[in-house]
């Protein structure tokens, strides 16, 4: 098992290389569509908290509703929107542990939900939802699966007509977008992009010459005020994403184990053996016990009715 220890340094440290706010504004020019058409310079002012920091300190990171818990948030910006009549909150996650029991993107539509749900009383009071603000949740996944790495995927609502033609005002509805980045070879990314910058800022294999040319000269970044960061953070991003593969090839056995023993109890159940049978035969065949043959069946059993 990876020391934990490790990981929640690394976590700190990708949250402080996250906060830059020369890199928070690259992400926002070119992944977040309010932003599009306006210089680094211009969005780096619409950033709420003091223009001349590099380091963005961000709004309240805890949230907390009665009967619902806790829940932290890496960073939570309130970005103002160019005409400067409106803002967003945008909120930003670096995720290591890609393998989950769960669905990252069903928890990124959790936090862009909970953000929405805190502006009651904060932004907007008694039933004047109108003044609900749009909320973005952009995860930064740094040890995706291969077929996932250099990707980027939005998420958002968007309005289906099943009677009639009735068209509704999408800033009145599209309030939560969530967007996943998937790292990967900066090689096989053409820069400057934001998803080059982030795969050259988090990669542990370029030189570090290397590194600090491509992040100074092409993105401007400051890279000696980092620089103990990045040094460690390199360190520790090697043996994590070295993890994370040996993580995914066992994930990958896994599944292809479950669906092995679930096509042979599909088998044995089309023969119309009895339970009893089928359970005997599992433990005989894949070396498992009584109680995990039973549990799969009942799997199996659930999917079929």
């Amino acid at each position: 098992m990876f020391n934990e220890t490790l990981i929640h340094r690394y976590d700190a440290m990708c949250h402080t290389l996250l906060s830059n706010r020369l890199l928070f504004s690259w992400i926002l020019h070119d992944y977040i569509p309010e932003y599009t058409n306006c210089s680094l310079k211009d969005i780096s002012q619409l950033i709420d908290g003091p223009v001349k920091s590099l380091h963005i300190r961000g709004i309240q990171t805890t949230d907390k509703i009665p009967l619902q818990g806790e829940v932290t948030f890496d960073n939570l910006y309130k970005v103002y929107l160019p005409d400067r009549q409106d803002y967003l909150l945008i909120n930003i996650e670096g995720q290591n542990r890609f393998h989950q029991s769960y669905p990252l993107v069903t928890r990124a539509l959790y936090y862009a939900a909970r953000v929405f749900v805190g502006e009651k009383g904060v932004d907007f009071v008694a039933q004047d939802y109108g003044e609900l603000k749009k909320v973005y949740s952009i995860w930064i996944m740094f040890a995706p699966p291969k077929q996932l790495e250099n990707s980027v995927s939005r998420f958002e609502m968007n309005e289906l007509f099943i009677c009639r033609h009735n068209e509704h005002r999408k800033v009145d509805y599209g309030k939560i977008e969530v967007l996943m980045m998937y790292l990967g070879n900066h090689g096989e990314v053409t820069g400057p992009d934001a998803l080059h910058f982030l795969d050259v800022l988090f990669s542990g294999q370029l030189p570090l010459e290397v590194q600090k040319t491509i992040l100074e000269q092409t993105y401007q970044f400051d890279y000696d005020k980092y620089m103990e960061v990045i040094q460690m953070q390199r360190s520790i991003g090697r043996e994590w994403i070295e993890f994370e593969r040996y993580e995914a090839k066992q994930e990958g056995k896994r599944e292809e184990r479950t669906l092995i023993i679930r096509n042979f109890i599909m088998n044995f159940l089309k023969q119309g053996q009895d339970i009893s049978s089928i359970v005997a035969n599992m433990v005989s065949t894949f070396h498992i016990t009584k109680e995990e043959a039973e549990k799969y069946i009942q799997d199996v059993s659930e999917e079929l009715i």
